[in-house]
């Protein structure tokens, strides 16, 4: 991971201040292989204001390796070299806009569909290319607590929306994500982030004309296909070859619909947002849960018989990635919300084989349940 001086590009064009005050220094990571022309795992530290080099070598020496792998580091050198003077800044102008249009003809499409359509998250109404802000108690992105001049949409990140759930309520007709993402990518495809019923695309200077018409031809090739409820053989033929016994008479729309109908017996949105809110109890840090772990004084349980066992791994979802439990906590029954989670995604699994959850920390038995280590011995 280099680091290099800050160098806003677009900051101010979008009014937002990054200015540091007197004698303040700025930190932040990038992960330059999202956006920019480096390999995968390419990142930076850019730093901005007065700080000690020699502390700072130090502290990055403890983290990262001493046998670099030199193409990373060539592609981050490259990536930097690109962005410099006038040429940088019309590669992001041209990415800017090729997103914006995007946006724009995703809204246009949904115009002229009466039955479903596709839908962007964003403000109702953009008239021009920034960065949106989202302010408190607007209805189109969802949260309540946010406060003004802090949260802001980057015009890159384009979170496409299928129906299925709108604020916070579920709706008859419903197709999950996790279809449409597996259908893109048979197509070569590949979503960024998928949520229960949204899709993360990210726009880079490697997004030409071409690749952005494609996403959106294979995307209204998946409606035609959904509309005319072919077979899950004919939409989705690794699925089908993987669990034919599961799939063998099964629609595309017989799909979504059972799909749905998980999530909303399971009340998906209540309980999300219950387990990102509620911390299980701190019983021991996470190194002394480690250490635990690495001298064997752990044993197996069920996901779902873990009230009152302190865990000895984290268990983290995917998406979003977040950690809901940690290292030496306890879920309780104030805390149940985040196993109540993790037991909906368990279950959709184990109900729908080839939609099983990416949860970092879980095994899984020979009954098909989740088994997690925990602390101390049987």
């Amino acid at each position: 991971m280099p680091y290099t001086a800050f160098h806003p590009i677009y900051a101010n064009k979008f009014g937002l201040s990054i200015t540091p005050q007197l004698h303040q220094t700025l930190f932040e990571t990038q992960s330059t292989h999202k956006l920019l022309a480096a390999f995968s795992q390419a990142s930076m530290i850019h730093v901005k204001g007065k700080f000690d080099e020699e502390v700072l070598n130090e502290v990055y020496m403890m983290h990262t390796s001493t046998s670099p792998f030199y193409p990373i580091v060539a592609s981050c050198e490259i990536s930097t070299a690109m962005m410099q003077g006038k040429r940088g800044r019309q590669l992001m102008e041209k990415t800017l806009k090729r997103a914006y249009q995007f946006r724009q003809e995703i809204k246009r499409l949904r115009t002229l569909h009466q039955d479903w359509y596709y839908d962007v998250w964003q403000p109702e109404q953009i008239d021009a290319l920034e960065c949106w802000e989202l302010k408190p108690h607007e209805a189109w992105h969802g949260f309540a607590k946010e406060d003004m001049g802090h949260l802001f949409l980057d015009p890159l990140k384009i979170t496409v929306l299928l129906p299925g759930l709108k604020q916070g309520q579920f709706e008859a007709l419903g197709i999950p994500a996790a279809i449409v993402s597996m259908y893109l990518d048979r197509h070569g495809i590949i979503v960024e982030k998928t949520g229960p019923y949204s899709m993360l695309f990210l726009f880079s200077i490697g997004i030409n004309d071409a690749k952005a018409m494609r996403l959106l031809n294979v995307l209204n090739q998946f409606k035609r296909d959904f509309d005319q409820n072919l077979s899950i053989k004919a939409m989705l033929p690794d699925l089908y070859e993987a669990h034919p016994a599961a799939y063998a008479s099964m629609t595309i729309q017989g799909l979504a619909q059972r799909l749905h109908q998980q999530m909303e017996q399971h009340t998906l949105p209540e309980i999300m947002n219950a387990a990102f809110e509620v911390l299980p109890e701190v019983v021991m840090t996470p190194h002394q849960a480690y250490q635990q772990l690495i001298k064997g004084n752990t044993h197996v349980v069920r996901l779902r018989d873990m009230t009152d066992q302190i865990s000895a791994v984290m268990l983290l979802p995917y998406p979003p990635g977040v950690p809901l439990i940690m290292p030496g906590e306890r879920v309780t029954s104030e805390s149940r919300a985040a196993l109540d989670y993790l037991i909906l995604l368990e279950d959709i699994g184990r109900a729908l084989p080839g939609f099983e959850a990416c949860i970092h920390g879980v095994s899984v038995d020979e009954q098909g349940y989740f088994t997690v280590k925990c602390v101390g011995a049987r």
